[in-house]
């Protein structure tokens, strides 16, 4: 039995009388019917205390750390009076309470104005911010919850940093704020405290802060349908199609409010899928692949992906090692993919050639094995072309497929698949990253679909073709502690637009945020959208002549294989194929008169050997791999059946005495 966590956070049931309040991630789940999946929701009710500050500190509330004031006009709110420190140190402790079956906090905060009049004035060092955390031991110990930084945003605790953030003008907290936070597991007991608490400030009349309305809530008296009462999370499972009801009642059992989620089994079948994200190339310099598997469907999938790595590329290690290597191509087994489930995530590092120069391709061929009932077997083989580079942004955006000739062609047909890649070069852990990325307008944003992350990811419309990423609490170490680590990634796909005219142009860049700092804008990647009519010419002529053939003015007298290229200002350059035969004459062809045809094929190769006697036939493909043939010997020709896909091989054919070499075509 497999089983899927999946949180809840976006479907709403609220009342306001009540002040009850029920939050899911989705109305709708899609999972398998042999999977157990794990609904977690946010839900609060039952008051259970609501503190406003009117001029007096509440029974059980405590100050440390110096003098405090509710009767300031720093800046009013609502015509009533508010806790406000203006004292270096300062921390407001409040009761333990009985928040064991869950809760929710919610409060006002207020930041004082950089250089303001006394006791006006508020924080700009980093650390002089205000962090919310709790104890369970009486205080013994205090747990961060959230630290809020005079810059306007928030850390999971106080990074304990110098740095000026804020100047004269102010910052978000500069107004009054009304935040709410999940109480952590960790704090349901029957006797939490918790306190904000400002660890630095200038001294008295400095660095002052507000808070008022702290309002915290409990979880009690609620219940599912499938029968659990007083928890946040259930593990069903179902063979059909299922709905959930959450429900919060008060003490006499009457609902309160309620929500309802849908489980809806999926039965379109599997779909296997994989991406390759790579670090740019360098010369004798190490890159990391990050290989990236999954079902976005089901039933549940087990096979191998082939990696075929370019000659200038050598392989290093991965985790975990391959279960195959020959030559230049790995294989990796897997097993167990299935729709919502873990991705099969594998780093690979690798090698560039010393001898590769900038702008020379490597190629890297990546193969999940096809298997009979795949729905979307387009998507199970990737051929990633990259240029060697001089040097890198480790923040950088590419788009599979990339496109034919220099516009970068694509048709209707064909969805983009576009990586961000990211890697936190700084000097300290970036707590919360997002990626910013306008759609073009030829992109359908609603087919907009996230097929792979390195980190668990929130996808938000910000309305105007603007889509944010949020990595929060991603905790990303720096490269120099954590080389591998460092690094992360974003794939989605998103499908074009019926409506898009031939010619036109589809461009995309990201802005990266690595928390506070300024963005960091990706490299700008652009196709063009096709009709069709752009496509490469590649046709080829079969001729038979008894002693010589003229072609575009040049007279060849020798069987072969010969070509020429047509450039095309739009960067289609065809080139047209002459496959030549020369029959009078067969001891011409070489030293044994040994004749390979028809080439290019779509079917079987024939070998006219005549007496010459064979001692072995091999077929190498692009990447180096030998391919399984079949071969039939009749009366001095040997036929070889390519049960291979299209693409250009390499036919080694070995006698008694030499061994010769030919381009097999298969188209």
């Amino acid at each position: 039995m497999k089983t899927i966590l999946i949180s809840l956070a976006i479907a709403l049931s609220f009342s306001l009388n009540s002040q009850c309040f029920i939050e899911f991630e989705d109305d709708t789940l899609y999972t398998c019917a042999d999977s157990d999946v794990e609904f977690s929701v946010f839900a609060y009710s039952d008051i259970i205390n609501s503190i406003d500050f009117n001029s007096i500190l509440p029974t059980g509330w405590e100050i440390s750390n110096g003098d405090s004031t509710f009767n300031v006009a720093c800046i009013p709110n609502d015509g009533t009076t508010y806790f406000w420190s203006a004292y270096n140190g300062h921390e407001l402790v409040s009761p333990a309470m009985d928040i064991q079956n869950g809760a929710m906090i919610s409060f006002d905060l207020l930041f004082g104005i950089q250089a303001g009049v006394a006791p006006c004035e508020g924080p700009d060092l980093e650390k002089e911010g205000v962090e919310l955390q709790y104890s369970i031991d009486g205080g013994g110990s205090w747990i961060p919850i959230i630290y809020y930084s005079p810059g306007g945003y928030t850390l999971p605790q106080n990074p304990n940093t110098g740095a000026s953030i804020v100047n004269s003008s102010g910052s978000n907290y500069t107004s009054w704020n009304n935040f709410v936070i999940p109480i952590p597991p960790g704090a349901a007991t029957s006797s939490t405290q918790f306190k904000w608490l400002q660890d630095y400030g200038s001294g008295t009349n400095y660095d002052a802060w507000g808070l008022d309305n702290v309002t915290i809530n409990s979880n009690s008296n609620s219940i599912w349908s499938t029968g659990q009462t007083n928890t946040s999370s259930i593990s069903v499972s179902s063979p059909v199609d299922a709905e959930y009801i959450y429900t919060i009642n008060d003490s006499l059992g009457n609902s309160l409010c309620s929500d309802t989620c849908h489980l809806i089994i999926d039965n379109s079948g599997f779909d296997n899928n994989v991406e390759l994200i790579a670090q740019p190339f360098l010369a004798s310099q190490n890159s990391i692949l990050f290989l990236d598997a999954f079902n976005d469907g089901c039933p549940s999938q087990n096979g191998e992906i082939t990696v075929a790595l370019d000659p200038l590329l050598t392989f290093v290690s991965s985790t975990p090692q391959p279960n195959q290597i020959s030559g230049n191509t790995l294989t990796f087994n897997y097993t167990d993919l299935y729709l919502n489930g873990p991705h099969l995530q594998i780093p690979i590092t690798v090698t560039t050639d010393a001898t590769a120069q900038i702008n020379d391709s490597v190629n890297i061929f990546v193969q999940i094995n096809e298997i009979v009932g795949d729905t979307e077997a387009w998507n199970n083989t990737k051929d990633y072309i990259f240029p060697v580079q001089a040097s890198y942004d480790p923040n950088d955006k590419k788009v599979y497929p990339t496109g034919e000739c220099t516009p970068g062609y694509v048709e209707s047909d064909t969805p983009l698949t576009y990586t961000v890649r990211f890697q936190n070069t700084g000097t300290a852990t970036a707590y919360n990253i997002k990626i910013q990325d306008i759609i073009d307008a030829n992109l359908d944003v609603s087919s907009l679909r996230i097929v792979a992350a390195s980190h668990e990811v929130i996808m938000e419309d910000l309305g105007s073709n603007m889509i944010e990423f949020q990595f929060n609490s991603i905790y990303l170490p720096h490269q120099g502690a954590d080389d591998l680590g460092s690094n992360g990634y974003l794939v989605y796909e998103i499908d074009i637009l019926p409506s898009t005219l031939h010619d036109a142009q589809i461009s995309n860049f990201a802005d990266i945020y690595f928390d506070f700092n300024p963005p960091i804008t990706t490299n700008l990647v652009m196709n063009t959208f096709s009709d069709g009519s752009h496509h490469i010419i590649g046709d080829t002529s079969y001729v038979s002549s008894p002693t010589s053939y003229t072609w575009n003015n040049e007279l060849y007298s020798t069987s072969g294989i010969y070509s020429s290229s047509y450039p095309i200002p739009n960067g289609c350059d065809s080139t047209i194929y002459l496959n030549l035969s020369i029959t009078a004459s067969i001891g011409d062809i070489n030293k044994e008169g040994i004749l390979v045809f028809p080439n290019p094929t779509n079917d079987n190769i024939n070998i006219n050997h005549g007496q010459a006697l064979i001692k072995n036939l091999s077929l190498i493909n692009a990447f180096g791999k030998e391919v399984e043939i079949e071969t039939v010997f009749n009366n001095g020709i040997s036929q070889i059946k390519l049960n291979c896909p299209p693409g250009i091989y390499l036919l080694k054919v070995t006698t008694e005495s030499s061994e010769f070499t030919y381009k097999i075509i298969k188209i």
